[in-house]
């Protein structure tokens, strides 16, 4: 018997399966321990430029608001 036909022919066994498996994954994420997480680093932004005769103070001003308005529209 094909897998697919059996949970087609019985659609309130394969929700009722669904529900069951999800909650399974619900009450094992609760008890994963913190040290099973992978390091999560936040995202960084580098910019490198040369420009003689500028000043480096306005040019970090001018990246960081474009980077922070870039960074609000997503």
């Amino acid at each position: 018997m094909d897998i697919a036909r059996f949970f087609i022919d019985r659609p309130r066994f394969a929700g009722v399966l669904s529900i069951f498996i999800f909650l399974i994954g619900l009450l094992a994420i609760f008890r994963l321990p913190i040290s099973e997480y992978p390091e999560v680093a936040p995202p960084q932004i580098v910019v490198r430029a040369q420009f003689p005769g500028r000043q480096p103070a306005r040019d970090f001003r001018n990246c960081s608001h474009a980077a922070r308005r870039a960074d609000q529209r997503r």
